[in-house]
C-alpha cells in the first residue's frame, strides 16, 4: 500500500513539475489612453487623454496635477497605492508622488531650473526617475525621506546625462548613462556601474526595468534589428524579435519570474510582445481572446502575470489589462485522473 502512496506522489510531482505552456489572455478595456504600470493587487496606472489616472476594478480615478498645473502622467504604482509620474505646475513639469488623493511636487535637483519626472516607486517609497541638473544635463535621482539625490553619470560623457529607469524592491535603480554612447548601468549604495553587454554590430544600449532578484531587461540602442536582452548575474540572454521585419524590440519590464513584456517594431505597426526562457519571445496578439483588438505596446508586468499597455480596438486607441487564463494542459488532466484512479482503486480495496 504504501508503495502505491509513494506512485501517487511521485505523479503528483511530475504534474507540479512539467513545463507550462504560454498562457491565454482576458483582455479588459481600461477605456481611452495609455496604461504604464501595474501593482501586484492589480490596480493600473497611466495617462487618459491629459491626465494621469489609477484604475482599480473597473473605476478609473482621476489624479489630477501640481497647482498652476494641466496635464500629468502615472508611469508606477507600488503595493501601497502610491503612485509616481509627472505633472506640469506653475514651475515647470516636476516628478510628484501621489498618496490617497493629494499629489506633491518631489521637486527638481539642486540650483536646476528645467524638468524633472518620476518612472518608478518601490514598496518602501523609493523614487527613482531623472531630474535636469544646474548644467542642463539630465541626471538619474533616487528620491527618499524627503530627499532627491542626483545619482549621477560616467565622467566626460558626450551629453553627461543618466537615467533611472526603475527600482526594485531592495532599492537597487537600474537605467542609463551616457559615455561614448548610452550604456546599461545599476546603482547600489550610491555606486554606478556599467553592465557589460557585447557590441558586435551595434555601440550602446539601454537598460529599462530591474526585478527583485536583480535581473536586468533592456536593449541595444543602435543596429538593424535591435534585440532586447536579459543580464542575470553577469549572464547575457539576447531577446529574439518577433520577425525577421522587426527593427526594434523594446523590452519595458521584468517581473519576478523572469516574464518580460515589451513592444516590437516592424517596418508597419508596433506588437506587443511576452518573452519567458522557455517560450521565448511571443507576439502577445496570439494569446489573447479579443480577435478585434492590436496590443501595440505592453509595459508592464507584475508577479501574477498580470500585463497593462495600450492598443488599438474599434473604439480607437485604448488602456488595456490582461489577465492570465489558467488552462492546465491535455496531459496535466490525465496524470491527475490517473493520480485520483489509483487512490480510488487502492481505497476500494482496502475496504474489501
Amino acid at each position: 500500500m504504501k508503495a502505491i502512496h509513494i506512485l501517487v506522489l511521485c505523479l503528483l510531482t511530475l504534474i507540479m513539475s512539467r513545463p507550462q505552456a504560454a498562457p491565454t489572455y482576458s483582455v479588459t478595456d481600461l477605456g481611452p489612453g495609455y496604461a504604464f504600470g501595474i501593482n501586484e493587487l492589480g490596480q493600473v496606472v497611466g495617462t487618459s487623454g491629459v491626465r494621469a489616472f489609477m484604475w482599480q476594478s473597473g473605476n478609473m480615478v482621476d489624479l489630477g496635477v501640481l497647482p498652476g498645473g494641466h496635464d500629468s502622467n502615472a508611469f508606477s504604482i507600488n503595493n501601497n497605492g502610491q503612485v509616481v509620474g509627472w505633472s506640469s505646475s506653475s514651475d515647470g513639469d516636476r516628478a510628484y508622488l501621489w498618496e490617497a488623493g493629494k499629489m506633491t511636487s518631489l521637486g527638481i535637483l539642486p540650483d536646476a531650473s528645467g524638468r524633472s519626472e518620476a518612472t518608478a516607486i518601490n514598496d518602501a517609497g523609493q523614487v527613482t526617475g531623472w531630474s535636469d541638473t544646474a548644467t542642463g544635463a539630465s541626471h538619474a535621482f533616487l528620491f527618499q525621506s524627503g530627499n532627491m539625490t542626483d545619482l549621477g553619470t560616467f565622467p566626460n560623457g558626450f551629453t553627461n546625462q543618466s537615467v533611472g529607469a526603475d527600482i526594485n524592491e531592495f532599492g537597487v535603480v537600474a537605467g542609463y548613462a551616457a559615455s561614448n554612447a548610452y550604456h546599461s548601468v545599476y546603482w547600489q549604495g550610491g555606486v554606478m556601474t556599467q553592465i557589460t553587454i557585447p557590441h558586435p554590430f551595434y555601440t550602446g544600449d539601454r537598460a529599462t526595468a530591474i526585478n527583485d532578484g536583480g535581473a536586468i531587461t533592456g536593449f541595444n540602442e543602435s543596429g538593424t534589428p535591435s534585440h532586447g536582452y536579459v543580464w542575470e548575474n553577469g549572464t547575457l540572454t539576447v531577446i529574439a524579435p518577433l520577425s525577421n521585419q522587426s527593427v526594434l524590440t523594446y523590452p519595458t519590464d521584468i517581473n519576478n519570474t523572469m516574464q518580460v513584456v515589451g513592444y516590437d517594431l516592424n517596418y508597419t505597426t508596433y506588437h506587443a510582445f511576452l518573452w519567458d526562457a522557455q517560450n521565448g519571445t511571443q507576439d502577445l496578439n496570439s494569446l489573447i481572446n479579443a480577435k478585434d483588438t492590436l496590443i501595440q505596446g505592453a509595459m508592464s508586468i507584475n508577479d501574477i502575470g498580470q500585463i497593462v499597455g495600450f492598443g488599438i480596438n474599434s473604439n480607437g486607441y485604448r488602456a488595456f489589462l490582461l489577465s492570465p487564463i489558467p488552462i492546465p494542459e491535455p496531459e496535466t488532466f490525465t496524470l491527475i485522473l490517473l493520480a485520483l484512479g489509483i487512490l480510488g482503486f487502492t481505497e476500494m480495496r482496502r475496504r474489501w
